[in-house]
């Protein structure tokens, strides 16, 4: 009976710090858009989002995505749960559409506290106006980059094999393109 937590806080700071040096920064990242986005995120976007660096400003490197997108849970582990999300099973995945949200409303009331400063997890404390910028920040950096994407197609008349090029494997994004194409650019005027 020593060895277990006091509390939830004590419980939460050996989960943080037991996380591996090389995740830290995914880490970071996942819990800051868990903790604030304004919807629940798809296992697959979580695993996009691991890929964005907010430092010094926003950034996308696919470089740092998680290959498989299961591996947010093993990085976050009991931080973290996945859920069915009910309606379509994902495009090509063999997770479907599944949710991941914080396990507990504490996790986030641990996250923002001012008792995770003073402990040895201090380096994982959310400041709650700072993400909501981040998370938006993000989000006018992709939606610019989808602006550019619908103008592209647009004003060079390419055709879906040159979105290739522009939009990669990321279904989310390509599914995305083909809905702002086909209802902001009157479909007639740009396959004619």
């Amino acid at each position: 009976m020593k060895g277990l937590p006091a509390d939830l806080d004590e419980t939460y700071k050996r989960i943080l710090v037991s996380i591996r040096e090389e995740d830290i920064r995914y880490a970071v990242r996942i819990l800051r858009w868990l903790a604030f986005s304004p919807r629940p995120l798809l296992l697959v976007e979580v695993a996009e989002i691991a890929a964005i660096d907010a430092n010094p400003c926003p950034a996308f490197d696919q470089g740092e995505s998680l290959q498989d997108p299961l591996e947010v849970l093993s990085i976050c582990s009991s931080l973290v749960t996945l859920i069915a999300v009910n309606g379509e099973a994902g495009h090509g995945s063999r997770h479907g559409r599944s949710a991941v949200l914080l396990a507990h409303y504490s996790v986030k009331e641990y996250l923002v506290s001012e008792r995770i400063l003073d402990s040895e997890a201090s380096l994982y404390g959310l400041n709650s106006s700072l993400c909501h910028q981040l998370i938006e920040k993000y989000r006018l950096m992709i939606y610019r980059r989808l602006l550019h994407l619908v103008w592209l197609f647009r004003e060079r008349m390419l055709g879906w094999e040159e979105a290739d090029f522009w939009v990669g494997e990321n279904y989310n994004q390509r599914k995305l393109v083909v809905t702002l194409v086909t209802t902001i650019i009157r479909p007639r005027a740009f396959w004619s």
